[in-house]
């Protein structure tokens, strides 16, 4: 079984979920899943993961997020970025680049942001673009987010390019709708690039297009490297053994210290990943917490 992860650089055009089904044809994995959907108008990184791997996507330790994205002042759309109707709000923008500066870094910290409704968000159990295409008025609530920090790093009003950082939930695209609300000339999105998702990013990203021929298993990335946040415990053939098959085993450890119900992840003398033991400190032992190394007859 295929089980590792490939960090794919997303085309414009397509969906997410599409990028799993050309994935997994193109890969043969058997389960697929990806972290961080994408809108078909972005491209960027789209962390791609097979078989076993899909296990460990909620040890994601970094989920902070970078967008590089090109907004125009003057407009407005009810989807906030070029696929839905725009609407022209002023034919010349007077914004200075002081009243830009202080707009934008209002942004930065903790704050509260209604999702757009053209989004999967969902309201009373159903999908709120569904709701928008068959004419139900709804009101979403306004969701806690935190932006880290927003760059400047082209301006030529109207156009404007920036750099966000932010942690997972911001929806760029109701940011760049927020700015210009706050402006009082509308913006729209123009284009959406993600640049980093967690330890994933562009510069070591492939496409789906330099995928196939089985070019793809040069861009594999082990599944292990996924938690390399949390310590490191090598065993022996018995702790493996016991581990492996859903027993608790003591592990000699000396050169790292670990708090009661920590996680580690495991490794056979060979340096083989086997999975994740939680250490339990008032008996001094480990129990299998996920196992992804099976017993072979």
């Amino acid at each position: 079984m295929i089980s590792t992860i490939l960090n794919i650089d997303k085309d414009q055009g397509i969906t997410s979920t599409n990028v799993d089904k050309q994935v997994k044809k193109i890969t043969g994995a058997k389960k697929i899943g990806h972290v961080g959907t994408l809108d078909p108008l972005a491209t960027g990184v789209l962390p791609v993961f097979m078989g076993q791997a899909t296990r460990l996507i909620n040890f994601m330790n970094d989920k902070t997020k970078e967008y590089q994205c090109d907004f125009e002042l003057g407009l407005r759309s009810d989807t906030y970025d070029l696929e839905g109707e725009i609407t022209k709000v002023q034919n010349k923008v007077f914004v200075s680049i002081e009243e830009l500066n202080s707009v934008i870094s209002s942004f930065i910290g903790n704050s509260f942001q209604i999702p757009p409704k053209y989004s999967s968000v969902k309201y009373k159990g159903k999908r709120s673009y569904n709701l928008v295409r068959k004419g139900i008025e709804f009101s979403l609530e306004p969701k806690s987010i935190y932006i880290e920090d927003i760059k400047i790093i082209e301006t030529n009003i109207p156009f404007i390019s920036l750099v966000v950082k932010c942690h997972e939930g911001v929806y760029i695209r109701s940011l760049i709708n927020d700015i210009g609300e706050k402006l009082k000339c509308g913006a729209v999105l123009t284009k959406l690039r993600r640049i980093r998702s967690g330890i994933f990013s562009i510069d070591s990203s492939i496409s789906i297009q330099h995928s196939t021929n089985d070019h793809w298993k040069m861009h594999t990335i082990p599944i292990d490297y996924l938690i390399n946040h949390l310590p490191k415990l090598n065993t022996s053939n018995d702790e493996k053994y016991k581990l492996i098959t859903g027993q608790t085993t003591n592990i000699k450890y000396s050169d790292i210290k670990l708090s009661d119900q920590a996680l580690a992840r495991c490794y056979d003398n060979e340096n083989m990943f086997i999975g994740i033991a939680k250490y339990d400190e008032t008996n001094d032992i480990f129990l299998p917490h996920k196992m992804f190394l099976q017993v072979t007859k």
